[in-house]
């Protein structure tokens, strides 16, 4: 079969784009993938491993996007369109009379608004319970439209290239200090940095010797107070080489469907802390796997921060465990097998 992956942008650090990433690198059964997104950056990477990527390199335009499309679908013979945005979900939908294509949308957050305009494909694939619910009780949708399909990971594309003393060295991190990071979009609504950026300066007021990491993009960061021994990156090609120098992983997320990063730290048996909201509590059980916070409330975020600083011991233990659950639950052998059963019954 011939599939047709729609989004807005790829991007390196986009968990979206990872998961499209991973579905067309490994295709089932003779399957041929096809990728059209507006842009991003991360052209490079999908086609450097022989995916066919096509960036449209514009702004959104319904009516050249629907001419677009409906050209596409017909010249390339495809069979399924998968859309990973609403949006295209939508453009898709209009252009389905035009085409016989069987049609699919990937929910991996939670949006509002434009409820006669959103999730109109026959299936649905929510990324996590969370996600299936708000499907329901927000947009009215048909339980029997939606499948649970959650984020995965490949263990082949997570792991570091550099040495970890390196990257220590390229921060200019010392040897002794325990690094807390975060990994992710910069935003205070969604991804809560000023609640770690809060806790962290809590936790450094009693343990000078600390370190936090920030990776990611988006312009909220100049939004926060940096607090002091905090390191600001970039968007990162191979993250995971700044993953290697985390000595505790947090997600102090708002609001966070099933986080992808999650399960990233968890490969990397990088023991975890994060806020209980939406998909998170659905991966990590506290204080077995790892440890759970009320979200917003940077005091308990840094209590929790404090547990794992003082027994290094429980912390390893958690990590190893949640090691153990991602590489069972979340793999992508098993992730893949199920999405090509979902492709093959529409």
């Amino acid at each position: 079969m011939n599939i047709l992956h729609l989004h807005t942008e790829l991007n390196i650090t986009c968990g979206i784009s990872k998961t499209i990433f991973l579905i067309a690198k490994y295709p089932k059964d003779g399957d041929m993938h096809y990728v059209l997104a507006f842009g991003g950056d991360a052209g490079k990477k999908y086609s450097g491993s022989g995916i066919n990527v096509v960036f449209l390199k514009r702004r959104r335009s319904f009516f050249k996007d629907f001419l677009y499309l409906k050209k596409f679908v017909k010249k390339n013979e495809i069979d399924i369109i998968h859309s990973h945005h609403r949006y295209w979900d939508f453009v898709a939908d209009s252009a389905s009379r035009f085409f016989g294509a069987k049609r699919i949308t990937s929910v991996q957050s939670f949006v509002y608004g434009k409820k006669l305009m959103s999730y109109k494909s026959p299936v649905l694939l929510a990324a996590g319970e969370s996600v299936k619910k708000h499907l329901v009780d927000y947009f009215g949708v048909n339980k029997k439209r939606i499948v649970v399909f959650n984020n995965f990971t490949d263990e082949s594309e997570i792991k570091a290239v550099r040495q970890k003393q390196e990257v220590r060295t390229e921060l200019d991190i010392p040897d002794d200090a325990y690094v807390f990071g975060y990994a992710g979009r910069f935003s205070v609504k969604e991804k809560g940095i000023d609640v770690l950026a809060d806790a962290f300066r809590d936790f450094s007021g009693k343990y000078s010797g600390a370190r936090l990491v920030m990776a990611g993009g988006g312009s909220d960061i100049k939004k926060i107070l940096i607090p002091e021994n905090t390191l600001i990156l970039d968007s990162k090609e191979n993250i995971f080489d700044y993953y290697n120098i985390f000595d505790c992983f947090i997600l102090p997320s708002r609001v966070d469907p099933f986080p992808l990063a999650c399960l990233e730290a968890g490969m990397m048996k990088i023991p975890f802390i994060g806020s209980d909201v939406n998909g998170i509590p659905e991966m990590i059980e506290n204080n077995k796997d790892g440890l759970l916070f009320p979200k917003e409330i940077s005091l308990m975020l840094s209590e929790k921060m404090e547990v794992f600083y003082k027994d290094r011991k429980f912390a390893g233990e958690c990590s190893r465990r949640f090691f153990d659950k991602v590489k069972e639950k979340y793999n992508s052998t098993k992730a893949l097998d199920k999405l090509n059963r979902i492709y093959r019954n529409l």
